[in-house]
C-alpha cells in the first residue's frame, strides 16, 4: 500500500492518497486538525453532517469509507487531482468547452438553493451575518491594506469603516438561502464528466448570490472580463430556470455588493496565507482586485471602496510589482 501527500490547501487539513496494492480504487485519507478533530471525536464533524445534506440533494461529494475517531481522520473518496480551475486551463480558451462546465457548476448552486433548514444540522445555525462578515472585512484590513503606510491616516480609517458598516448590513439583510461558503473552482472537481464538491463543511446562511460570485468571479481562473460576464449571465439563467424571476431579481440586485465583500475578503485570505508560507497565494490578490473593478460597480452607499480603495490598491499593487 501507498501513501502519497496531496497538495496543500488554504486550510490546517492534510491530505494523502492511499493507493492499495490490489485492484481497488484509490482512496484519500484527510487528517484534520484542532476543532475539526475534536468535533470528529465528539461525533459533531460539521463536514460529515453536511455531506449528507449535500448527497440528499443529488450533488456528487465524496463518500465516507472509514472514521478513525482515534486518528483524527476520514477515509474518502479520491476524486482524482482534476480541479475545475485545471480542467479549465486543460481547455486552452474553448469557450465552447468552458461555458458548459460553468453551466454544470451553475446547477450545483440551483441545488444549493433547494436546500431546506434542517434544525439539527451544522449550516442551519449559523450565518452570514452582520459580525461575521464586518470581521471579514476588518481581517482584509489588518492583512492586506495596512500592509500599505498611504492607508495609515483617519480620513482612511474613518471612511472605511463607515463603508463596510453600510455593505455588511445591507448584505446581513438579504434573503437567507444555503451557502457553501467557499465555492471556487478548487474546491470543484471533474470527475469522469461531472463535478464533484470539496470543502463544503462551512456552509451557513447567507444571500443567494454568494456562491455564484464565488463560482464566477473566482481569481483562480484566468479568465477575461468578457468570458466572465458570458459565464456570469448563462449560470443566472440557469438559475432562473430552476427557480423562477423572483431569485433573478434577487440575485440581479444583490450580487454587486456580495462580489465587494467576497473579494475584499479573499484578498485578506490570499496575503495572509501568503505570509504563513501556505504556496505563493499573492500572486491573486492583482486579478482579484481588476475583477473588483471591472464588475463591483459604484454604489453611493459605499463609494469609498469601489471609486477610491479599488483603485488606489491597484496603483499600489503595479507599483509594487514592478
Amino acid at each position: 500500500m501507498g501513501c502519497i501527500p496531496l497538495k496543500e490547501d488554504g486550510s490546517d487539513r492534510q491530505y494523502f492518497r492511499i493507493i492499495p496494492k490490489n485492484d481497488e480504487k484509490s482512496l484519500v485519507l484527510m487528517q484534520l486538525q484542532g476543532k475539526d478533530a475534536n468535533e470528529l471525536k465528539t461525533d459533531s464533524y460539521a463536514w460529515m453532517t453536511i455531506g449528507h445534506t449535500l448527497e440528499s440533494a443529488k450533488i456528487l461529494v465524496p463518500q465516507i469509507h472509514s472514521v478513525l475517531t482515534d486518528h483524527s481522520a476520514l477515509l474518502i473518496d479520491d476524486f482524482g487531482n482534476t480541479t475545475l480551475d485545471l480542467r479549465i486551463a486543460e481547455l486552452q480558451d474553448d469557450d465552447g468547452k468552458i461555458l458548459p462546465l460553468y453551466e454544470m457548476a451553475a446547477k450545483i448552486v440551483c441545488a444549493f438553493l433547494k436546500i431546506k433548514p434542517d434544525a439539527s444540522s451544522a449550516w442551519s445555525k449559523r450565518a452570514f451575518d452582520f459580525k461575521l462578515l464586518h470581521s471579514e472585512l476588518e481581517f482584509f484590513r489588518i492583512q492586506h491594506m495596512h500592509t500599505f503606510p498611504e492607508f495609515h491616516n483617519n480620513r482612511d480609517s474613518y471612511l472605511f469603516n463607515q463603508d463596510i458598516n453600510a455593505l455588511c448590513l445591507f448584505i446581513s439583510q438579504l434573503p437567507q438561502h444555503f451557502v457553501h461558503r467557499d465555492f471556487h473552482s478548487r474546491n470543484l472537481m471533474y470527475v469522469d464528466g461531472n463535478l464533484g464538491v470539496l470543502d463544503f463543511q462551512d456552509a451557513r446562511w447567507g444571500p443567494a448570490a454568494y456562491d455564484l460570485v464565488s463560482l464566477c468571479f473566482d481569481p483562480y481562473v484566468a479568465l477575461d472580463a468578457a468570458m466572465r460576464e458570458k459565464i456570469f449571465q448563462a449560470a443566472i439563467n440557469t438559475i432562473e430556470q430552476a427557480h423562477g424571476s423572483k431569485i433573478r431579481t434577487e440575485l440581479e440586485d444583490s450580487w454587486p455588493a456580495v462580489l465587494l465583500q467576497r473579494l475584499l475578503k479573499a484578498i485578506g485570505s490570499f496575503a495572509y496565507l501568503s505570509r504563513k508560507g501556505k504556496r505563493d497565494y499573492r500572486v491573486y490578490i492583482e486579478p482579484a482586485l481588476h475583477t473588483l473593478r471591472n464588475f463591483s460597480g459604484t454604489n453611493t452607499q459605499w463609494p469609498f471602496l469601489t471609486e477610491e480603495l479599488i483603485p488606489r490598491l491597484i496603483k499600489l499593487t503595479d507599483e509594487k510589482t514592478t
